[in-house]
């Protein structure tokens, strides 16, 4: 499978000893979503890496320009309704003109409580 057709679905897959393969889409619309936590309540987070931005440009040494912005976030994903929602907005984002690729937000993680962090490469 190509990453872009992966970054754009999450997939829940099981998988049985037979040789039968289930996957139900659970969200869409993700912008390069790097890590998932199931939380303490059961809901499912997504730390996305967003798709960079339109300030701060760099000439990298690949010979692209990736430019600096704040498009990174965290999803929630209730798995008894299916309700998506952006909880977290505006984290770093670093990306080429494509948006693909991005560095942001990479993993969270949920410590006590329930409280979460987040964690970008």
């Amino acid at each position: 499978m190509h990453s872009h057709f992966l970054s754009k679905y999450l997939f829940l897959a099981a998988v049985s000893t037979a040789p039968i393969f289930a996957a139900d889409v659970i969200a869409t619309g993700l912008n390069n979503p790097r890590g998932i936590a199931i939380a303490p309540d059961g809901d499912l987070y997504v730390a996305e890496a967003g798709t960079g931005g339109k300030r701060a440009c760099i000439h990298a040494s690949d010979n692209t320009d990736p430019c600096f912005g704040t498009t990174g976030s965290i999803t929630r994903i209730s798995l008894r309704n299916g309700a998506q929602t952006r909880v977290v907005t505006g984290l770093p984002s670093l990306a080429g003109a494509s948006g693909g690729g991005a560095i942001g937000p990479a993993g969270i993680s949920f410590k006590d409580r329930g409280m979460a962090s987040s964690r970008s490469v």
